[in-house]
């Protein structure tokens, strides 16, 4: 196609390769067709079919249409979903195009797809959908791939985000706390006494809770002070000394503490007076003893006591010491003595011993035993335990209470033992004497009468022996001497048998007499004789008749 008016330069190449020069011709009409060119060449004519057109017109988007051709132009390229393509016809006229539209061709845009939760997305494009905003904690949020297709959204999912709950909490206590919340807790339940509660803000992170602390709430606890007191020993016997006291305290009052310790306090007063035996202030030591700091002499009950001061508060307590009499310790039995008896009536024995005792005790008991055969199986004698008081002597020659006669037989060998007992019960233990023989026979029994019964003074009165002597068996036999005694008499005494006797006064008179055996044996006066008064008659006097006066 060759533009109207244009200039056509042709070349013709021989055979030999060589080229023709060129020929210039004028285009003088518009489409038609040149069915010959004609041009006169060196070498003859040659001829060509030329087409010749109008001027083409160039598109605003490139190319070109030929003059007379239309092309559809459009004002945009595309256009929003639910509008329409603006177009033109633009039609090239001789190399000039009509209209004004620029765009060779025009689209209608897809529908953008409006959201669920607020605003759009174009055709084409994806969201992520979720079937909840929240889900709780441990569960996992499911999600939904949602696309937009010319207006129409894919799915069914509403929601733009899903958060996965954070875990709560467990609380020490019981219950729970929500993630990002905050309780206080408290390391005790109760503190003492002027303590304070330590405390702890314990924040829940996703089912984690900070802190260590368990307790849900804190008390400070009411100030208590009290005393518990011991003694060692509690008891003993006397004398009890070096006696330990020992205080221990209790309670929730706080700071030094100062003890004051007692031996014998019986009052339940909380006031410090004088008399204390130990005291110590403002230590720390809990408990605390008072070493060797009580000594108790007397046997008897005493109460030791402890005064507390703590802080603010005072207590005391006390403690009961029992000290018991000393410990007893048995009596000891010495000096046995056996002392044979006059026999005047029977045959006497006089045990006497001597008692002695540690502890000052006095003897309370005694039990004599005499036995023949010496193993006291079956003694022969058994005074069984007596009171010392209820043991009689039966003269006046056993007044001692370690002093005591016993009936004997005649001519006979006797084991003797005896056991005492102290004020306290503890007694001495068996303790023997030494063997004893029994004298063969009674000793002389004295006696006499006299004639006249009541003589007068100067008067012959005969007096006459009535004595018994024995010998080995009990058999009597004679006697070997005689002593009498006769006061306010001539004579005043004598050895005769039976002696004649003159009293020199009137009255009363007191006769003794002795009689020994042909062994020696006596029995002594005051011990072992007759007495006899006898009334003493005065002469009448001389008288003679006188007349009267």
């Amino acid at each position: 196609n060759i533009e109207y008016s244009e200039e056509i330069e042709s070349y013709r190449k021989y055979s030999d390769g060589t080229w023709a020069s060129p020929s210039i011709a004028n285009i003088k009409k518009v489409n038609s067709y040149y069915d010959i060119y004609a041009h006169t060449l060196n070498m003859g004519t040659f001829g060509e079919h030329i087409t010749v057109a109008f001027h083409s017109c160039s598109l605003p988007w490139g190319g070109t249409i030929t003059s007379g051709s239309s092309v559809t132009a459009y004002l945009a390229s595309s256009v929003p979903c639910g509008s329409t393509c603006s177009s033109q016809t633009r039609t090239c006229s001789n190399g000039t195009l009509s209209g004004s539209y620029t765009k060779s061709s025009c689209s209608v845009g897809a529908c953008p797809c409006p959201l669920p939760w607020g605003g759009t997305i174009t055709s084409g494009s994806s969201v992520t959908a979720y079937l909840a905003s929240s889900v709780p904690c441990g569960s996992s949020c499911s999600s939904q791939t949602r696309t937009c297709s010319n207006g129409t959204l894919s799915g069914s999912y509403t929601k733009s985000s899903c958060s996965v709950g954070a875990c709560p909490c467990s609380l020490p206590w019981g219950g729970t706390i929500t993630s990002g919340s905050s309780v206080t807790a408290y390391l005790a339940s109760s503190v003492p006494c002027g303590s304070t509660c330590s405390s702890q803000t314990r924040t829940c992170s996703n089912g984690t809770l900070s802190g260590s602390y368990t307790k849900s709430s804190c008390s400070v606890g009411a100030c208590t002070l009290s005393v518990s007191l011991i003694s060692n020993p509690l008891s003993g016997n006397a004398p009890l000394n070096d006696v330990d006291l020992t205080a221990t305290v209790d309670g929730t009052q706080i700071g030094t503490i100062n003890y004051t310790f007692y031996c014998d306090r019986s009052d339940s007063g909380t006031n410090i007076t004088s008399g204390w035996a130990a005291k110590f202030d403002g230590i720390n030591d809990n408990p605390k003893t008072a070493v060797d700091v009580c000594d108790y002499a007397p046997a008897g009950t005493y109460t030791a006591k402890v005064i507390v001061e703590r802080g603010s508060l005072i207590t005391e307590n006390r403690r009961t010491i029992t000290v018991d009499p000393p410990l007893n310790s048995s009596p000891t039995v010495g000096s046995l003595l056996v002392l044979k008896g006059d026999y005047c009536t029977n045959p006497a024995h006089y045990f006497s011993w001597t008692y002695s005792d540690n502890d000052g005790d006095k003897q309370s008991q005694l039990q004599i035993q005499l036995d023949k055969e010496g193993d006291f199986v079956s003694p022969e004698f058994d005074s069984g335990q007596v009171p010392v008081g209820d043991y009689t002597c039966p003269n006046d020659t056993c007044d001692n209470e370690n002093n005591r006669v016993v009936q004997v037989d005649y001519n006979n060998t006797y084991y003797w033992r005896v056991k005492v007992w102290d004020s306290q019960g503890a007694d001495s233990g068996w303790v023997n004497g030494t063997p004893f023989t029994s004298g063969e026979h009674r000793y002389p029994s004295p006696g006499f009468t006299w004639s006249p019964k009541k003589p007068s003074v100067g008067e012959d009165v005969q007096f006459t022996d009535e004595s018994e002597c024995y010998t080995l068996g009990g058999a009597t036999v004679a006697c070997a001497s005689w002593q009498w005694t006769f006061g306010d008499a001539t004579p005043s005494d004598s050895t005769d048998q039976n002696p004649i006797v003159q009293f020199n006064s009137s009255g009363s008179h007191q006769v003794g007499l002795r009689v020994i055996d042909p062994d020696g044996n006596i029995c002594p006066l005051g011990v072992s004789y007759f007495i006899e008064v006898v009334g003493v008659k005065w002469k009448l006097p001389g008288w003679r008749e006188i007349l009267p006066w």
